[in-house]
C-alpha cells in the first residue's frame, strides 16, 4: 500500500457523495446576517474572500457535473481525508470520489463558515443524517480537505 492512500477502511468510490451544492451561510471575520459571531482569522496569511472563491468555484463546478474542473481545484499533494475511507493524496487517488458522486438527492446545506484559509460546512442528503466538510485553501487551491459522514439508518 502506498503511504498516505488508501490508510483506513475501504469506502467504495462509487458510492460516495460528497457535500456540496446549495447557498452557503457564510461568517466573514465573525459576522453574518442570522450567523453566528466570533470567528478568529487573526494570524492567517490567506484571506477569507480568496478562499471563498475557491470554494465557490469548486461548488459550481460539482453543481455542473464537472469533474475536471472540480480537479482543478487540488493538486499532487493535496490530502483528503474522509471518515468511510481513509487519507488520499493526490488528485489521482482524491479523483474516484467525485466520479462516483453524481447528483445529491435531498442536499441540504444546514451552515457554512469562512475564516482565513478554512472553510467549514455541515449539510445533509438522501441517506446521509449529517455530513461536514472542512477546507484548508492555500496558494488558490485546496491543500487539505477533510470529510465526515453519518449514514441514515
Amino acid at each position: 500500500m502506498h503511504p498516505g492512500r488508501g490508510v483506513g477502511p475501504a469506502v467504495d468510490p462509487r458510492s460516495y457523495r460528497p457535500p456540496y451544492g446549495g447557498a452557503p451561510v457564510v461568517v466573514h471575520n465573525g459576522r453574518s446576517s442570522g450567523a453566528p459571531t466570533g470567528v478568529a482569522t487573526e494570524g492567517v496569511d490567506v484571506s477569507s474572500d480568496e478562499t471563498q472563491a475557491v470554494v465557490d468555484h469548486h461548488m459550481a463546478a460539482l453543481q455542473a457535473g464537472d469533474i475536471d474542473t472540480v480537479m482543478e481545484d487540488y493538486t499532487d499533494e493535496s490530502v483528503f481525508i474522509i471518515n468511510l475511507g481513509g487519507v488520499f493524496t493526490g488528485r489521482d487517488a482524491i479523483r474516484p470520489f467525485f466520479e462516483a458522486s453524481g447528483q445529491m438527492p435531498g442536499f441540504t446545506q444546514t451552515a457554512a463558515h469562512v475564516a482565513g484559509d478554512t472553510f467549514y460546512v455541515t449539510w445533509t442528503a438522501d441517506g446521509i443524517a449529517f455530513g461536514t466538510d472542512t477546507l484548508v485553501v492555500r496558494d488558490g487551491k485546496i491543500a487539505v480537505q477533510t470529510v465526515s459522514v453519518v449514514l441514515a439508518s
